[in-house]
C-alpha cells in the first residue's frame, strides 16, 4: 500500500517496472484535506520532476493515468512522487523518498 505524503492509492496495482510511452492508471484519495493532488515524474535522464496538478473530488479522490513518454524520458530508473498539494499546487519533493521505478527496454 502507498500511503505518503498526504496521499493513499487506492489503485489495485502500482507498477514496479514500467515500459516508456505506456500508460498506467493511478488512483487514490488525498488524506489531509488538500484540494490538489500533485503527480511528479522524474527519470535519471531528467534533471527536473516534470509535474501534473490535478483537483481532488469532494472527498479527496482522484484518479488519472501517467504515461513516462520517451520523447521526455529515459534512462534505468524512474521516479513517482504523488503528494497532497495546497491551493498553489507546491510540494517540496522528497525524491530520495519517492516511489523508484525500473524502465524495462523492449
Amino acid at each position: 500500500m502507498y500511503a505518503h505524503r498526504g496521499v493513499t492509492l487506492t489503485s489495485s496495482e502500482v507498477p514496479r517496472l514500467i515500459a516508456l510511452d505506456e500508460e498506467y492508471a493511478i488512483a487514490g484519495r488525498v488524506t489531509t484535506g488538500d484540494p490538489f493532488v500533485q503527480i511528479a515524474l522524474k527519470t535519471n535522464t531528467v534533471e527536473r520532476f516534470v509535474v501534473t496538478c490535478l483537483p481532488v473530488g469532494t472527498g479527496g479522490e482522484f484518479a488519472a493515468d501517467i504515461v513516462w513518454n520517451s520523447a521526455t524520458f529515459g534512462g534505468e530508473l524512474a521516479w513517482l512522487m504523488v503528494s497532497a498539494a495546497p491551493t498553489d499546487c507546491i510540494s517540496h519533493h522528497g525524491w530520495s523518498r519517492s516511489v523508484v521505478l525500473g524502465i524495462h527496454h523492449a
